[in-house]
């Protein structure tokens, strides 16, 4: 997984929550072509990989169908396949999909964050770290806190987090 530096924390909250702005993602229309993957029999790691190409798909929006047919499927290791691809994906409907699809599964979202660069930022980014419940590494170089999600707030337009915006 890559690393950001963060500008600020919170922006990294913030910027999550701007990807989640506008209208919704996804392609009811098209097909996906996972019923084909299903039938030709692939498993395994050939099965990963006619994933990966479908989500690389030429057409946006197989590869947003190929998303939720995937996602629908219930299946870990293809989830995670899934995702991994749509989050490092240059498609940005297609990064909107695959957050949208891990917010709305609930739980805490893990926000790591770089200190490595001294600066002004970092240092306020690991005192917000410290003030909302995150850890910082015992080297310094890097935090992490995870920010329990709820539902999507239509009037704000972003997800709600369970503990800030009670």
């Amino acid at each position: 997984m890559r690393k950001q530096t963060a500008v600020h924390g919170i922006s990294v909250i913030v910027g999550l929550s701007m990807l989640m702005f506008g209208e919704p993602v996804g392609a009811q229309a098209v097909k996906p072509p996972l019923d084909g993957i299903l039938q030709s029999g692939a498993s395994g790691a050939n099965y990963l990989r006619k994933i990966e190409d479908s989500l690389l798909s030429a057409d946006p929006d197989t590869r947003i169908a190929t998303l939720d047919a995937i996602v629908a499927s219930g299946e870990p290791s293809y989830i995670a396949k899934a995702m991994e691809v749509a989050l490092l994906s240059d498609d940005p409907r297609l990064r909107q999909a695959a957050l949208r699809t891990r917010f709305q599964s609930g739980g805490n979202y893990r926000v790591e964050v770089d200190l490595t660069e001294p600066s002004k930022q970092t240092t306020e980014a690991a005192g917000w770290l410290r003030r909302n419940g995150g850890s910082i590494s015992t080297d310094g170089t890097s935090g992490l806190i995870n920010v329990p999600v709820g539902e999507w707030n239509e009037a704000g337009h972003c997800w709600r987090h369970l503990t800030w915006n009670s």
